[in-house]
């Protein structure tokens, strides 16, 4: 792993720091001090925090035979442009589920969440994106619940022509419960939207916050 001498705040850290600082993202303090053995002088200093977004994409989802939603290849009919996604029925019953494992930078906190996604044929109305979630770490049984995490609404652009790329605004923040790293979560299309097609999933964006000295 390399280390850079200046941090993303612009504080430069001297060797004898490092040790600090990787002692606070181990720890998850968020505030610290060092010590030039030089001058003598002390420094209070918390490790630099910076926007990082994990992209989890349908292909790496997974999906049941039956009741579940359905992962699937596209090829457009112009120009064959082939992409992956995750067809969401009418229905709004049918979820998919993913997993990821976020870097131990992430310090466990709010996550905020984008769909992107798109439909085969010219449409109009909206859709109502639910995620559920939850964090596993050693010890951690999967049979605990996914909890209720957040919904985003969005309105399908394409009323006029098929294959409209959509990225929905980003929803407000939320918690993902348990402790860990290692995250699964499954997403839904609730019936409430007023889509009368199928939704395709391509995407979901998840941003947060890590150390940025890690």
């Amino acid at each position: 792993m390399a280390w850079n001498d200046v941090r993303a705040d612009g504080q430069v850290l001297y060797d004898h720091e490092w040790n600090a600082v990787i002692n606070e993202i181990s720890t998850g303090r968020v505030s610290g001090q060092s010590t030039d053995f030089v001058t003598g002088s002390s420094t209070q200093f918390a490790p630099a925090l910076i926007n990082k977004t994990v992209t989890i994409y349908s292909a790496n989802a997974w999906t049941a035979t039956t009741t579940w939603a359905v992962l699937n290849l596209e090829q457009t009919t112009e120009n064959d442009v082939i992409f992956s996604y995750i067809d969401f029925s009418t229905l709004g019953t049918d979820p998919a589920q993913f997993e990821t494992v976020f870097d131990q930078g992430w310090d466990s906190s709010n996550l905020y969440a984008r769909f992107n996604w798109t439909a085969q044929t010219a449409e109009a109305g909206t859709v109502i994106w639910n995620l559920k979630g939850r964090c596993y770490g050693d010890g951690s049984t999967f049979n605990t619940g996914l909890a209720e995490l957040i919904t985003s609404t969005d309105t399908f652009a394409g009323e006029s022509t098929s294959y409209v790329f959509h990225r929905s605004a980003e929803t407000t923040n939320f918690l993902v419960p348990g402790t860990g790293y290692h995250a699964i979560f499954q997403v839904n299309k609730l019936v409430t939207g007023t889509m009368s097609t199928n939704a395709r999933l391509l995407s979901v964006e998840l941003r947060g916050m890590y150390a940025s000295t890690y």
